[in-house]
């Protein structure tokens, strides 16, 4: 036999197990998700009873007796799939517990749990203390009786993504889990710990519950109970300002000294918050762990700053603010170059499929398709040459970067295509440079595609022709009149 350890969403076995599992509903929804395939192949395989029926025993069994895990708290995450509610996990924290309850099964039901319980989550191995036994005790294979204040191992289902944010309990669930809580005998701190508190006390700042903004209060970095606390919530670093009563020797609200503090550093701190918007609740480990190192910077100076540091904190901050300005500006450059280079590709086969298969190889106009394939080279060659003096806004506007590479590689193309028609029509006066002809249909291949990057390249180079060209003509029209 085996021992389950459940503490959170699994005490709604009924629902969970007997209804949703037992008809394959949630075998299908699991299976579209993880592989797409038909409820049907689900059934037809060889595991699908065998796990049906470690639910159903799951389901039957009564718990033998309840108990805590300690060093740690039950929190709730985001889901990353997007099937179900919040996903139960257990946090680390060495003066925390968490209360559950012990369910005796065969390993069998263990091995089918910890795989096919919930796809967004795995299992460990905890010790557990055991309080009291429950009323399926008498069907256990030990003495529970004799086994209280005692540690025995058991699996615990605990989130697989651990970079999920944290997230709070809606209304319904929180009502179902507290009439499990209730059923199970759960102890009344217990019953209150699952109770959303937005306590106006330092010592009310926990990991996992909503702070009086209604966030979510996701890692706490300097807790100084009753002067102040640090802490990141679902959104940005906060700072709880000392409790009421609180004052100095002199008998000024504590708090209000802390506020009059930190007045100088919103504005820094409103910037950093804006530029890492976004990083916070990524799906992307990188950028997730990203925002969490810049919030970690930002919480130490908060803490210097509260703790009579007046210079420290400016400096830490507006370092901080270059860096993330820094990153981004360094992402908004690389995304300006792939989208410059993807538009230029996706410009050098348009032309070619339209010289080749539209107007064919020797139509009158194959030169122009030439001049302007090589027009978006020389304009992207231009980008990828001066990005770095470039004005490139940063990669939180993504689609000005885009248009603006865009855009540039379209005059580069339109400007090749121009002036070749400038030159081979004559209007222009330059006629030759060295020994090659750069007017009329004589030109060759090679001198078209010298036009075609030059104009491409130079962005000032076919309007400056133009100018002059519209001031020459302007010049005759008034010479004549």
């Amino acid at each position: 036999m085996a021992f389950l350890f459940a503490y959170g969403t699994e005490l709604d076995r009924a629902g969970l197990l007997a209804r949703a599992l037992t008809s394959g509903t949630t075998v299908q929804r699991m299976t579209e998700i993880v592989g797409g395939e038909a409820a049907d192949a689900q059934a037809e395989q060889p595991g699908a009873d065998t796990a049906r029926q470690a639910y159903d025993e799951y389901a039957t069994r009564q718990p033998i007796a309840s108990g805590y895990v300690d060093g740690a708290i039950m929190v709730f995450r985001e889901r990353s799939e997007g099937l179900g509610g919040p996903v139960p996990d257990l946090l680390e924290e060495a003066s925390a517990r968490t209360w559950g309850v012990l369910f005796e099964v065969s390993d069998n039901t263990v091995g089918a749990l910890c795989q096919n319980f919930d796809i967004a989550r795995s299992c460990i191995v905890r010790n557990v203390r055991i309080v009291k036994p429950l009323s399926g005790a008498e069907n256990a294979t030990f003495d529970v009786a004799s086994c209280i204040d005692q540690t025995i191992q058991a699996s615990c289902l605990v989130a697989k993504n651990v970079d999920m944010p944290l997230t709070s309990l809606d209304e319904p669930l929180l009502r179902k889990l507290l009439g499990y809580y209730l059923a199970y005998e759960a102890p009344a701190e217990v019953l209150l710990s699952l109770m959303p508190r937005r306590g106006a006390s330092i010592s009310d700042v926990e990991r996992g519950k909503e702070d009086l903004s209604e966030r979510v209060i996701c890692e706490i970095y300097y807790k100084a109970p009753p002067r102040y606390a640090i802490y990141r919530s679902s959104e940005r670093v906060v700072v709880q300002y000392a409790d009421e009563g609180v004052a100095d020797s002199s008998g000024t609200p504590l708090a209000d000294q802390q506020r009059a503090k930190m007045a100088c550093l919103n504005p820094l701190r409103s910037q950093i918050t804006g530029l890492i918007d976004g990083w916070e609740k990524s799906r992307k480990p990188g950028l997730a762990e990203r925002a969490r190192r810049y919030n970690a910077r930002v919480a130490a100076a908060l803490n210097q700053c509260l703790e009579g540091d007046s210079t420290s904190p400016m400096l830490t901050l507006a370092e901080v603010r270059d860096e993330i300005a820094a990153e981004r500006a360094s992402w908004g450059r690389f995304l300006y170059l792939s989208s410059a280079l993807a538009v230029a590709a996706a410009f050098c086969i348009a032309f070619w499929v339209i010289k080749a298969h539209v107007f064919g190889p020797s139509h009158p106009t194959a030169g122009l398709w030439l001049a302007a394939r090589a027009g978006t080279i020389g304009a992207f060659f231009s980008i990828a040459m001066n990005i770095q003096q470039r004005k490139v806004l940063t990669d939180l506007l993504t689609r000005d970067n885009i248009a603006d590479a865009a855009l540039r590689i379209t005059v580069g193309a339109i400007g090749a295509g121009a002036l070749l028609c400038l030159l081979q029509s004559g209007i222009t006066p330059l006629a030759n440079f060295g020994n090659a002809t750069l007017a009329g249909s004589a030109m060759s291949w090679q001198v078209i595609l010298v036009i075609g990057f030059a104009a491409g390249f130079s962005e000032r180079l076919v309007p400056t022709i133009v100018e002059k060209i519209a001031v020459q003509n302007g010049t005759l029209a008034g010479a004549r009149t």
